[in-house]
């Protein structure tokens, strides 16, 4: 009888050694479900991120290539077009129509700021064109794009304007 007793103390035993060692290997489940987790939370936002700046930047470029649109090809009156001496920080989509703006598509959530400012008339560097009644008007476009998000994006393109005889030279 003695035997008996001894087999069944040690089978109780390792009842026991199996509950502690499937707790820890869950324990361990456990931790790495939800370091995976964290990690999978902290990408996504990272993408995000990535994603509101890439947007930021495209709207910007939009904007700025909706100056060269608007002065070039927009049917609008002379009068609205951007690229004028006078035109010190100004707007170049004020005064137009919500049809005619380029930028009527653009998410309200994000704020786009695009100034002109003219710089300075001078000669035109291209040599095929080399006479006294050729001049080039040289105009800054800048872009400040704003998103609710936080993303920026700030963009500046230079624009020559050439122009034919001019009394104001």
């Amino acid at each position: 009888m003695s035997v008996s007793r001894k087999k069944i103390s040690s089978a109780q035993k390792q009842q026991g050694l199996v509950l502690v060692t499937g707790l820890i290997f869950l324990l361990v489940l456990t931790l790495l479900s939800v370091v995976g987790s964290s990690n999978s939370a902290l990408n996504l936002q990272i993408a995000g991120s990535i994603q509101d700046k890439k947007n930021a930047f495209h709207v910007g470029e939009a904007a700025l290539q909706s100056v060269l649109w608007l002065e070039n090809e927009a049917p609008i009156a002379d009068e609205l077009r951007p690229l004028h001496r006078d035109a010190n920080d100004s707007n170049p989509f004020e005064g137009l129509s919500s049809s005619t703006n380029p930028l009527q598509h653009v998410s309200s959530d994000t704020d786009v700021q695009t100034q002109i400012s003219f710089r300075e008339t001078r000669g035109c560097k291209r040599a095929e064109n080399a006479t006294s009644q050729l001049k080039c008007d040289y105009y800054q476009a800048s872009s400040d794009t704003m998103m609710v998000s936080g993303a920026r994006s700030v963009q500046n393109l230079g624009i020559l304007k050439e122009v034919i005889g001019s009394a104001s030279w």
